[in-house]
């Protein structure tokens, strides 16, 4: 199966972000990487052909949100209602 999402993370909350989202049938990968690194993880993740990257910081930690990074048009089949699905899920 394709990995849809990538989740770059501040590990101890990305790991329950995680959790949400693969209970929500969302494929994730988990990359811990450092804050000059996102944006080259970023990048590899639409030469992968992810649909999503979802970056987790200590902020976001805080705040108990995320940052969606939606990487290519809409999947076939994907509807508006799926992607902010994503968002409520989390």
């Amino acid at each position: 199966m394709a990995v849809h999402c990538l989740l770059l993370v501040h590990r101890t909350y990305a790991e329950g972000v995680q959790k949400r989202l693969m209970a929500a049938s969302i494929v994730t990968e988990l990359n811990i990487v450092t804050d000059s690194e996102v944006v080259l993880a970023i990048e590899d993740a639409t030469r992968h052909r992810m649909l999503f990257a979802v970056v987790v910081t200590e902020q976001n930690e805080i705040h108990r949100s995320i940052t969606v990074n939606i990487l290519h048009g809409m999947a076939q089949g994907m509807s508006i209602c799926c992607c902010l699905f994503i968002v409520d899920v989390c």
